[in-house]
């Protein structure tokens, strides 16, 4: 589930006295005002993360600053996230659909 400021939350439940843990995660499409390109990422907290990138903690887009949130999809596991990042990234085709 998500939170009201866009974070993720785990959501726990028992099953035959097991506690269960589930998280969100969310791949992600941020637009740089500097120079009006894209940057696809994943995270577990959107909010967390957007505020990461547009504060300069982020090594890779630092001097690309300010970016706007346009779009994100969310995935039951942090695998599917991940996976679904990488064939963004390395996928002409398929990054011009998310986008």
């Amino acid at each position: 589930a998500v939170g009201p400021d866009g974070a993720a939350q785990a959501i726990s439940i028992y099953l035959n006295g097991q506690l269960i843990i589930i998280m969100t995660y969310f791949v992600y499409l941020l637009l740089s005002s500097r120079d009006n390109k894209y940057y696809i990422g994943y995270t577990s907290s959107m909010n967390k993360r957007l505020k990461e990138h547009n504060a300069g903690l982020v090594t890779s887009t630092r001097s690309r600053r300010p970016f706007e949130l346009i779009g994100y999809e969310q995935y039951e596991t942090e695998s599917k996230a991940r996976w679904t990042e990488h064939q963004l990234k390395n996928s002409a085709h398929k990054r011009n659909k998310f986008i």
